[in-house]
């Protein structure tokens, strides 16, 4: 549902809610009671810690489509353990085994990405993230004390973008979002640069498809650029080092 939350929240509201079923289970309460508590109140209050400061109405979506995703999951539980003898004794432990199996790639996943990211800022590069419409571009930018291009209304500083990136990612500017930025280079006395108004960039900090701890600008100015910045395509955009 692209609902922005982090894993510590999610450790957090699962320990909520597990902590406390484990306490209606212990004390003596009607049943009608903890029915409510569980399948309303507890569900509720753990989907608010796992995705904090939401809408009313997003939380009310997240309860339904977590509510459709328990049930498709405990009936195709249901039929594996009617079908097969050995799922309805050993169950458990291949949920635990698969669990165990899920956390440890989990685990590695992130130690390799931290070997990336440290080679990459060995050589100057960063992974960086754009939100540009509500879609997410994902590569990798060249870090470039040399770059001076700036926004001569704002004074903001302006990063640089192959524009095969937004036309991989499906991304349409608006037209309140088109600038026109001038600029001159080796070669190029006076020329003019196509620009768009970004919604926020992350820089070093993207994890799949979630943002993640990194530095972050909101409404960044990203001109366009026609051909490839490198060659070798070692990356596709350059960043600003006042960003």
């Amino acid at each position: 549902m692209k609902i922005k939350g982090g894993m510590f929240q999610s450790f957090l509201a699962a320990f909520f809610a597990g902590g406390c079923n484990v306490l209606l289970i212990m004390c003596p309460v009607p049943n009608y009671i903890k029915f409510l508590l569980t399948y309303l109140v507890i569900v509720f209050i753990e989907l608010c810690i796992a995705f904090p400061a939401q809408r009313i109405s997003t939380y009310i979506k997240a309860f339904g489509g977590m509510y459709l995703l328990s049930f498709a999951f405990g009936g195709v539980l249901e039929w594996i353990c009617e079908k097969f003898l050995w799922a309805n004794r050993y169950g458990r432990t291949i949920l635990w085994f698969l669990s165990g199996i899920y956390f440890i790639s989990l685990c590695i996943e992130r130690v390799c990405k931290r070997i990336q990211l440290e080679r990459l800022e060995k050589e100057n590069l960063r992974w960086v993230c754009c939100e540009v419409n509500g879609k997410t571009i994902s590569c990798i930018g060249l870090w470039d004390t040399g770059n001076e291009l700036y926004d001569p209304l704002s004074k903001g500083p302006v990063l640089v973008l192959e524009r095969n990136e937004l036309i991989k990612n499906s991304i349409c500017i608006k037209k309140e979002q088109y600038r026109i930025i001038p600029y001159h280079s080796i070669g190029t006395r006076q020329g003019v640069l196509e620009a768009f108004l970004a919604d926020r960039v992350v820089v070093s900090g993207m994890e799949g498809d979630e943002f993640v701890d990194g530095i972050e600008r909101k409404k960044v100015l990203i001109g366009i650029y026609e051909g490839k910045l490198c060659q070798d395509e070692r990356y596709h955009m350059i960043l600003h080092p006042k960003m």
